[in-house]
């Protein structure tokens, strides 16, 4: 056997030369240096999201419906669909400021404010929750003005 010792000379970067090649190879990525060390605020990750992933999985999706299923099964609407919840990634703060906003207005069911939570739904939860406050605006002027009956909420003791 013959031995050839491996003669190493590391080359020492500067950091503008290091700098110049993240760069790069970021911008070829398409990702930037908060999504890469995980310190992304909740807007770069759904601008990440949406410029980077979610392209990502609707090409996957159609290319999975169309290696798995006929065009026959296809017209009848089978497909493959790849998704995530767009709330899953916001901070609990976000996600509670939008169960806040929406759930006075009747706009989420109990169990979808909870999915939204990542919490499990609840037996009777598909009832949608409404604040009083709300009124049809057709009827806002004639209700203001004592012309539709309002419902007695006050029981009398007998």
């Amino acid at each position: 056997m013959e031995y050839k010792p491996i003669n190493l000379n590391p080359a020492i970067i500067d950091k503008e030369q290091m700098d110049a090649a993240k760069t790069k190879i970021y911008d070829y990525l398409g990702v930037s240096e908060a999504i890469v060390n995980s310190s992304y605020t909740e807007d770069q990750w759904a601008a990440f999201y949406e410029s980077v992933l979610e392209p990502i999985t609707v090409q996957m999706s159609l290319e999975f419906t169309r290696k798995i299923f006929t065009d026959r099964e296809q017209a009848f609407g089978n497909s493959v669909l790849f998704e995530s919840g767009r709330l899953q990634f916001s901070s609990n703060t976000s996600k509670i400021k939008l169960i806040a906003y929406l759930m006075p207005y009747g706009l989420l069911t109990v169990n979808q404010a909870l999915e939204i939570m990542n919490l499990p739904t609840v037996p009777d939860g598909d009832t949608r929750l409404q604040t009083l406050n709300v009124i049809d605006a057709a009827n806002a002027s004639a209700y203001q003005l004592d012309q539709i009956k309002k419902p007695n909420m006050v029981k009398e003791l007998t």
